[in-house]
């Protein structure tokens, strides 16, 4: 293994790996974080009897898993071995977090959760960001408010999915389409 002091990246079989402790706790509490709002998520959806609001949270875990596989390719990407949990099954809800109880909520609610959430942690990775000397660290700080700052928007835009009520179809759109292009045949 070379290593170059400039950069502080040791090079292995022509692949840069980074060696910077800040950049491995900044992914580590990432990912922790991420993966313990997704099992907030998903132990709310659990308890849920509404449909509608179970299907919101387990949506909104899924879109908390989604950033769990990109962080992870980060990690991949960044080091010659995955940087991940060993055990995800370790990862238990905060005090703060087992206090809270998006079940019995409104779906207002449950987004303004989220939303509050999210915006928590694109405040502090901005914030992180504009304070970071160095490059590559400064660059994953970006990258995860980024992530954050879409969660917000994907949660805002698919909120609707789940309150809106879907009007009663009378008939089918094949049928009538089918039935109109019959008539205009036999008529025709």
């Amino acid at each position: 293994m070379i290593c170059n002091d400039t950069f502080q990246k040791p090079v292995r079989h022509g692949v840069f790996m980074i060696n910077n402790d800040r950049y491995i706790d900044f992914l580590k509490f990432a990912l922790h974080r991420i993966i313990e709002t997704a099992l907030l998520y998903e132990t709310q959806a659990k308890a849920c009897k509404d449909p509608a609001k179970k299907l919101f949270l387990y949506f909104l875990a899924g879109k908390k898993r989604v950033q769990h596989v990109v962080l992870e390719m980060i990690a991949t990407n960044s080091r010659g071995k995955p940087l991940s949990f060993s055990d995800y099954n370790s990862i238990k809800l905060s005090e703060e977090n087992k206090g809270v109880d998006l079940s019995k909520c409104t779906p207002e609610a449950i987004l303004q959760f989220a939303n509050s959430r999210a915006e928590k942690d694109l405040s502090l990775f901005i914030s992180l960001a504009a304070l970071e000397e160095d490059s590559k660290t400064k660059k994953l700080l970006v990258t995860l408010s980024k992530l954050s700052k879409d969660f917000i928007q994907d949660v805002t835009t698919g909120y609707s999915k789940f309150t809106i009520s879907k009007p009663e179809c009378t008939s089918v759109p094949g049928l009538r389409i089918r039935k109109n292009l019959h008539e205009n045949t036999v008529t025709g």
